[in-house]
């Protein structure tokens, strides 16, 4: 039976992968990586998810902490997200799923963090949310 489940699984493999290649190429005018691509090992185990950061020129990440009051965030916070590509994505039609606390272990290894900067984070990232929740 044509389609079904199994079409849309190949599809989505076939768009990771044209996604891979068009993100691990891409350089800036200086020669440098405009792209960190995390664990990209082998579509058929991992499914059609690309988890990477945009690099600046000067090889600083892009990231949402940028947009808004920096004061109450650690240092360790201005990789987390990726709020300018997000605006970007959305114009074009492109759904992003930015952050990367729901698979903390990942994060913490990629990113070479050590558990007193996660719990550093998840402290932020609480009384953020919790502030957010409790003005609605």
């Amino acid at each position: 039976m044509p389609g079904g489940i199994q079409e849309i699984n190949r599809n989505t493999k076939k768009v990771a992968m044209v996604a891979y290649e068009m993100l691990a190429h891409k350089i800036h005018w200086n020669g440098r990586s405009a792209v960190k691509i995390y664990g990209w090992h082998d579509v058929i185990m991992q499914g059609p998810i690309i988890a990477f950061n945009l690099l600046r020129g000067d090889g600083s990440y892009t990231g949402y902490a940028e947009v808004g009051d920096l004061s109450s965030y650690p240092t360790i916070f201005f990789w987390c997200s990726i709020f300018e590509v997000e605006k970007m994505a959305n114009l074009f039609g492109i759904d992003l799923r930015t952050g990367c606390f729901c698979n903390s272990g990942a994060c913490q290894k990629y990113l070479d963090l050590t558990n007193d900067q996660l719990l550093q984070i998840f402290e932020v990232l609480s009384h953020h949310f919790t502030e957010d929740v409790n003005r609605r």
